[in-house]
């Protein structure tokens, strides 16, 4: 299939010179409309959260920053509807198996963390992914694979004081 525009000159079902068309939402504008709401839903529970001591916190401070990302995606969700408007929905291409491969491959590193740690959990994705989307380049998926890992590490632990679990490499560092 192809990326053609849905159009037609048919009214409306109801429609007729006493009751004209309404157009409904566009998907976008659906889209939209689901971040919105799962937003709120969201904002709402992080307000249940402890507030960190003023003299703990620097910048930001952590209570508020899940509220300030979900003020951001409210915004960027008003910005999607709005533009949205006056266009017709085209017609989707088929999602691709590998996208559910790679959703299957993001949940089983994120549910393996606690066991092979962070390192381990990074490490399937870094190998895994690249694979499953025709990544033929062994040694950058090598190299991808021991590097990014590092520079997570060295970020999060030395510069911003971030622990993730270690889990089977707790020892070695």
């Amino acid at each position: 299939m192809s990326d053609q525009q849905i159009t037609s000159n048919a009214p409306a079902k109801g429609a007729g010179p006493d009751n004209p068309a309404r157009p409904g939402l566009r998907s976008d504008q659906k889209i939209a409309a689901g971040v919105v709401a799962l937003a709120l839903v969201t904002y709402w529970v992080s307000t249940t959260f402890d507030e960190v001591p003023a003299a703990l916190t620097q910048g930001v401070p952590p209570e508020s920053y899940p509220q300030l990302l979900l003020g951001v995606m409210i915004v960027l969700a008003g910005v999607l509807a709005f533009q949205a408007r006056g266009r017709t929905d085209k017609v989707k291409k088929r999602i691709k198996p590998v996208v559910s491969y790679t959703a299957a491959v993001l949940i089983v590193a994120t549910l393996s963390i606690h066991w092979l740690g962070i390192f381990g959990a990074m490490a399937i994705g870094c190998i895994v992914i690249p694979l499953l989307w025709g990544e033929r380049r062994y040694v950058a998926i090598g190299l991808y694979t021991i590097l990014l890992p590092l520079a997570v590490y060295g970020l999060f632990h030395t510069v911003l004081e971030v622990q993730f679990p270690l889990g089977i490499f707790q020892n070695m560092f």
